[in-house]
């Protein structure tokens, strides 16, 4: 059986960066799709309020994806540093941190997802 894990402080970094950083651009790419997308329909089928709202909702649910990515890497690098000082239990703590700022965002989405469906079909 072979270890699977990438070893970041030994050997060529830059093709473990790329396959660690994959996921993450693949994320923000589709996220940025999705509103590109929310915007064609709404244009081609809406009203240009409509298209104003769509377009300022996708603009915050980017900036909200990104935020949270963004905590995400900074909780990241404090794992990594408790693990190197070896702190586990302050692990545990930080991942919990973690989930519960994931589960906001989906709540988030959620509710804006919502808000543009009423907004369409009131109209």
């Amino acid at each position: 059986m072979t270890d699977k894990t990438a070893d970041f402080t030994q050997g060529i970094i830059l093709k473990k960066l790329v396959a660690f950083m994959m996921p993450v651009l693949g994320a923000l790419i589709l996220q940025a799709a999705y509103g590109a997308v929310d915007l064609l329909v709404v244009g081609r089928f809406g009203s240009t309020s409509g298209l104003s709202a769509v377009s300022t909702g996708s603009q915050v649910l980017n900036l909200v994806t990104f935020v949270v990515v963004q905590f995400a890497m900074g909780i990241t690098v404090l794992i990594a540093r408790y693990l190197g000082e070896k702190k586990p239990e302050q692990i545990e703590v930080e991942q919990h941190i973690q989930q519960e700022r994931i589960e906001q965002r989906k709540e988030r989405q959620m509710n804006q997802r919502r808000q543009q469906q009423q907004r369409r079909q009131t109209r």
